[in-house]
């Protein structure tokens, strides 16, 4: 039988990212993309990729049973009887009488059945060998998971971890019910092993530029040099006429630099980073581009040309991780908030806005270059003008107080990485991954199991096992496998 605690503190990481003046010379503005930016360290496809994998043929595929659970709208109110349908999968080909039940919680993105039937990953390989009942929980708010009819501000009160938290409990009971689960049946949530699960909330998320730029200087010094070089050089010219000349053509601006907003400028930096920052943050994880062309390694021959420039070389990194079929580089921020604004839960921006309100109302993680940071990316982005979003987005009730006493307030309620205290949780993370920091990683208590992966990236030990993986990582996922076995013991 499960430990209310036990689930508690998981579902934090899951949970747990211009106005135009003149279209003419400079080029066309094109509609907004999402692709080519993080929004607060969130790609267009979610934090645990799995982009072309899904339309690969893979063993396993077609094994996963499509559902939905009746969940409530709010569990906090006992007088309420509002339900909502919530998506899930299951896949009982490795089940085995009596065996465990492994419980993925969806994240901040539509959830896909990959994940259960795909026979290769490591959890559905971990499923095999004890017997495993295997199902994935979408989200609240996220996919076809919709507690309520739209996203305007006030709908989306029902979006929390907390409330997450208590739909995994309910689903749990209804599943125990659905197929005859006993009380003695186990639970494993995936979750209890939090692959790069963050437990501590931070609107000042500083320290994750500082580890990205180590991860590029681990690889070669010579990369992180020339990319500091070339942030410094771009820092420098935009304050001088010619420089702001020079900008506008080496990046293909679609609007001169000295026509932009100060809004628009900081978007243009954020554009910048956003590049990075994906790249280093998924490198060399076994799923899409990130095993081949977008990876460090990758992404460091650009700054090893010395036929060119170091801010060429940042120019030549955003065009290439962009969009290619773009015909110049927007950077309007107008058109960013408008995107994020659309209450549509059918729209694009639909996992965008829930990521964004859960940063609002619940966890920060601005990745600001205060402190340390600025001294290699430059002194470009401060955590205020993330928080200024939010009130753009949601409105006035939702401003630079309300953002950084929510924050606090998460960390009270959980604990943050002082003052965790579940239990029974295995903690892989990256040391490549500049998410790691906000993790535990260090034991709390005699029964949470931190596993520290030195070169790893952004949940790479969730994916398909690789002869090209790090000997880190193999041997993680034995020390996993081993104390799975003991807590499942």
């Amino acid at each position: 039988m499960i430990n209310s605690k036990f689930i508690q503190i998981l579902v934090i990481f899951f949970a747990f990212l211009l106005f135009l003046v003149s279209p003419t010379p400079l080029g066309k503005k094109k509609p907004f993309n999402r692709k080519r930016i993080l929004i607060s360290g969130r790609p267009w496809y979610g934090m645990k990729p799995v982009l072309n994998l899904a339309e690969e043929d893979y063993p396993g595929k077609g094994n996963a049973v499509a559902k939905v659970f009746l969940n409530k709208v709010n569990h906090f109110n006992t007088s309420s009887t509002e339900k909502y349908e919530q998506r899930y999968w299951y896949n009982s080909k490795f089940y085995k009488k009596d065996g465990p039940v492994f419980l993925m919680l969806g994240g901040e993105s539509p959830e896909s059945p990959i994940w259960v039937s795909r026979e290769n990953f490591e959890w559905t390989l971990l499923a095999k060998d004890y017997g495993a009942m295997l199902f994935l929980l979408e989200h609240r708010y996220y996919g076809y998971s919709r507690p309520t009819k739209d996203m305007t501000t006030r709908n989306m009160q029902y979006l929390s971890s907390r409330q997450a938290i208590e739909d995994v409990a309910a689903f749990i009971r209804g599943m125990n019910e659905q197929f005859n689960y006993t009380d003695q049946t186990r639970w494993v949530l995936f979750g209890a092993v939090g692959s790069s699960g963050t437990v501590q909330a931070e609107v000042d998320f500083y320290q994750y530029l500082d580890i990205a730029k180590n991860s590029l200087s681990a690889y070669s010094s010579q990369c992180s040099s020339d990319l500091e070089k070339g942030m410094k050089e771009l820092e420098a010219i935009v304050k001088t006429q010619d420089g702001e000349r020079n900008i506008t053509n080496l990046f293909n601006l679609c609007t001169h630099w000295s026509k932009l907003s100060h809004e628009d400028k900081e978007y243009f930096w954020l554009t910048v980073l956003g590049t990075y920052i994906e790249i280093i943050q998924y490198s060399g994880a076994n799923v899409g581009h990130f095993r081949t062309d977008a990876s460090i390694p990758t992404l460091c021959k650009f700054h090893m040309d010395s036929k060119q420039s170091p801010m060429q070389h940042i120019a030549n990194v955003v065009d290439n991780y962009g969009d290619p079929f773009r015909e110049c580089l927007d950077v309007s921020y107008k058109e960013f908030i408008n995107y994020l604004k659309n209450t549509s839960f059918d729209s694009e921006a639909a996992s965008d806005r829930s990521w964004m309100y859960q940063q609002c109302t619940e966890f920060g993680y601005y990745k600001s270059t205060d402190y340390d940071a600025g001294k290699f990316w430059g002194r470009i982005l401060d955590a205020n003008w993330y928080v200024r979003q939010c009130t753009d987005i949601f409105g006035p009730s939702i401003n630079n107080r309300t953002v950084y006493s929510s924050v606090y307030n998460t960390n009270s309620y959980y604990g943050g990485t002082k003052g965790y205290r579940g239990t029974n949780v295995i903690f892989p993370n990256g040391l490549a991954d500049p998410w790691y920091v906000l993790g535990v990683l260090n034991r709390t208590n005699e029964r949470n199991y931190p596993v520290n992966i030195e070169g790893t990236s952004h949940c790479a030990d969730m994916y398909t096992p690789s002869p090209d993986d790090l000997p880190s990582l193999t041997r993680a996922r034995k020390i996993i496998n081993d104390t799975l076995a003991q807590i499942l013991a």
